[in-house]
């Protein structure tokens, strides 16, 4: 997606639970319906580290080189991850308390630009992402027992395809044109919200299926709104893109 649409496209879907939304679905396979609710509870205030993730990358990034940067960012996550597992809101709090968190991301984030391709991600990212995915998987699960539901939520949400993302993108685009991928990521992320807000909900009284289903294609539908909103033409891009920053651009857009 990035290789064909830009950056923003490739914050775009990357923020949409496509790791994190199986991960759920196996810890409610193998631990029950009640333990992925409470998990998916935990997924929405892992959004505070997400955005705490993103934050730091974004700061390092002008000062260190991709390896440190991305290792502070975990850092930044870890920590943030532990902390508010801790917490024990209920659905509807704990999406308040993400949806808060990405409206902060959303101010606090620096603004880039798109600049031109200086060379082709390599062939092997893609195999590396979904490698990093399956592993999450299995490490989530296998630990779920010891972690319980609320860190297991928050580690669902790990960003091991955002490090695989954004540091292919410093160590290729530099900075500028990852800062539009980090914003893409924030401007994403309420589908997230959605998904995890709506399992929760719903898991329990209406079962596994039903439950996934109707979050899968609500968090879908979100993210084309969102897309249409902010992307180029869009209410939101007129209003909010600086001029000179490329975002405007037809096909490499933020």
């Amino acid at each position: 997606m990035g290789r064909r649409y830009g950056p923003r496209a490739a914050g775009l879907v990357g923020s949409l639970p496509i790791v994190a939304g199986p991960v759920l679905l196996v810890l409610a396979v193998e631990q029950g319906e009640a333990f992925a609710a409470d998990a998916s509870a935990g997924t929405l205030l892992a959004l505070v580290a997400v955005v705490a993730f993103l934050l730091v990358l974004a700061g390092a990034s002008s000062r260190w080189g991709t390896a440190v940067t991305v290792a502070l960012a975990w850092a930044a996550f870890l920590a943030t991850a532990v902390l508010v597992s801790g917490f024990e809101p209920g659905p509807l709090a704990g999406a308040a308390i993400g949806g808060a968190a990405l409206g902060l991301g959303a101010l606090l984030l620096p603004r880039g630009a798109v600049v031109p391709l200086a060379r082709r991600m390599p062939a092997w990212d893609l195999p590396l992402r979904a490698a990093a995915a399956a592993t999450l998987v299995l490490v989530v699960t296998a630990l779920a027992d010891e972690a319980g539901p609320r860190l297991s939520g928050a580690l669902a949400l790990s960003p091991i395809a955002i490090s695989v993302l954004s540091g292919f993108s410093l160590a290729t685009q530099g900075r500028a044109s990852t800062l539009v991928l980090l914003r893409g990521l924030v401007t994403g992320l309420p589908a997230v919200v959605c998904f995890f807000t709506i399992v929760a909900l719903t898991i329990e009284p209406w079962g596994t299926g039903p439950s996934f289903l109707t979050a899968s294609v609500a968090a879908l539908a979100l993210q084309a709104v969102v897309a249409r909103a902010t992307g180029p033409g869009g209410a939101a891009a007129r209003t909010a893109a600086p001029p000179g920053t490329g975002e405007s651009h037809p096909t490499h857009s933020a």
